[in-house]
């Protein structure tokens, strides 16, 4: 009965192991970093940028150690904190700081907080192929229009993103003339470019035990007509459409692929935190089998060319085989 019971302990126990390929290992780090389009002193960008961050950033709690770089065109703040700092909190304290000096920072500096751990540098599970003949630009409006959207779909896929072919883009050219009457410079406009490209909104609060945690709610644009309503300047008031002119088009094509004779763009797959990788595997090939036979009469056909799911089943298979392997050594023995 002894015995019995422990293989049902350690049974029960595998089947509630998460599955990864790698721990989720978090560095108790967060890195600011502020740069500038045009390079200058960077003693003026120590004075004027870092040195105001490094005040907002002085006041938050379970800080270990901050150290500054300087550069003639950025200048990068990691911030040190504690072994056992819940860095989820602390990320969205950091972000609340930085919003409140931002704008009192010097116009054309742009300033991103970047948090780096073991699950970001993984979360790309799957990285697939979309071959066919016609051109780079054919298959990727394929892949745009008849592939993206049945991956996205799949419960557990947190992002598609495409490589290759000619990418939509939004393009701004500033009127210098309209620009000077109304006192405009160019670093005003990235400013308000990159102030505006992930608007967040808070939504509210939740607790986690003893922790707070705020959410935010990023906005994104729909019509390229809401870019040229930016106010630019609130005397007037000053819309970017005053003083831009601004163009829907395609990024130049910079890298060009073909495989066995014919064109490809490339597809990688990111998934959820939450999902189970090996089911989330299952359920992505599944559907690639469904979209090779749709797009068969189109001379298109996607490939799987890395698949991390597929280490971690082998790996859990040789586990599993070395498990039985030794419990039947074992009886022999006995």
């Amino acid at each position: 009965m002894l015995f019995i019971g422990l293989t049902m302990l350690g049974y029960i126990s595998y089947t509630r192991l998460p599955v990864e390929l790698f721990p989720n290992a978090q560095l108790p780090t967060l890195i600011v970093q502020a740069g500038s389009m045009q390079e200058m002193d960077p003693s003026h960008i120590e004075t004027q940028v870092i040195v105001p961050l490094e005040g907002a950033i002085g006041t938050l709690e379970n800080i270990e150690k901050i150290e500054s770089n300087v550069t003639s065109s950025y200048g990068t703040i990691f911030i040190y904190y504690n072994q056992l700092t819940d860095l989820k909190y602390a990320y969205l304290k950091l972000e609340e700081k930085i919003d409140l000096v931002r704008n009192s920072l010097p116009p054309g500096f742009i300033v991103n907080v970047i948090r780096i751990d073991l699950e970001q540098l993984t979360n790309q599970f799957m990285e697939l192929q979309i071959r066919g003949e016609g051109g780079s630009d054919r298959i990727r409006n394929l892949a745009e229009s008849e592939i993206r959207p049945g991956l996205e779909n799949i419960e557990g896929i947190a992002g598609v993103q495409i490589y290759g072919g000619q990418e939509n883009s939004i393009e701004v050219r500033l009127d210098p003339q309209a620009a000077k009457a109304h006192g405009v410079t160019p670093g005003q406009i990235r400013t308000l470019l990159n102030d505006n490209s992930g608007v967040k909104t808070f939504v509210g609060k939740v607790t986690e035990g003893s922790d707070e945690l705020f959410v935010n709610v990023s906005s994104e644009y729909t019509d390229v007509n809401e870019i040229g309503n930016l106010t630019v300047k609130r005397d007037g008031p000053v819309l970017l459409k005053d003083v831009a002119t601004i163009f829907f088009g395609v990024k130049e094509e910079e890298s060009h692929s073909r495989v066995n004779g014919m064109d490809a763009v490339t597809m990688t797959l990111v998934n959820d935190n939450q999902s189970n990788l090996i089911d989330l595997s299952h359920d992505v090939l599944d559907e690639i089998r469904i979209l090779n036979e749709k797009l068969e009469s189109s001379g298109v056909t996607v490939v799987v060319t890395n698949n991390n799911a597929e280490v971690m089943e082998n790996n859990i298979d040789q586990i599993i085989n070395l498990a039985v392997t030794g419990g039947l050594l074992a009886v022999v023995i006995l």
